[in-house]
């Protein structure tokens, strides 16, 4: 913000020609994830240990990860799934940095990154589909998702073992 403000009030750019340079779409976008996530928060949301989902195990929150980074993008939830894991329990905050980050790649709108890399190869001339982006990258996304989760698992016996 510091910096944003000493550009505005640069003479070099006019402020009209620096908000024009802004993706308002793409932050209308992520403001609107994290206010849905914020209601969702407060209104109680799901109760998965009703559905008989503990968070607090590895494969659940591996699981939920995968598909709530895909469904919502992958901050947003991860914001959601924090308030979901206790401060004690570290290391299931590293499974979900490893989860929500690879699963962002597996669709096009798991993460912003990839909405924007979309967007900006079109104004290229160049055209990432849905079902491109699936054929090409999905698969080094889930390689890549579980050779992460097994490093994390082997990390977190050995760790518990010494």
């Amino acid at each position: 913000m510091g910096i944003a403000s000493i550009l505005l009030m640069s003479r070099k750019f006019t402020t009209s020609r620096l908000l024009y340079l802004v993706d308002w779409p793409l932050i209308i976008l992520f403001i609107s994830l994290f206010i849905l996530i914020q209601g969702f928060k407060t209104s109680g949301g799901i109760t998965l240990t009703q559905a008989g989902i503990s968070l607090h195990q590895p494969v659940p929150l591996s699981i939920v990860s995968v598909l709530l980074s895909n469904l919502v993008i992958n901050v947003p939830a991860v914001i959601l799934l924090m308030s979901y894991i206790s401060s004690h329990a570290n290391h299931l905050a590293y499974l979900l940095s490893l989860t929500s980050t690879y699963a962002g790649n597996l669709i096009v709108t798991g993460s912003i990154a990839n909405l924007i890399v979309i967007q900006q190869t079109a104004t290229m001339n160049i055209h990432i589909s849905f079902r491109k982006h699936l054929q090409w990258i999905s698969p080094f996304a889930i390689i890549s998702l579980l050779i992460a989760v097994l490093w994390w698992l082997i990390f977190s016996l050995l760790i518990n073992f010494i």
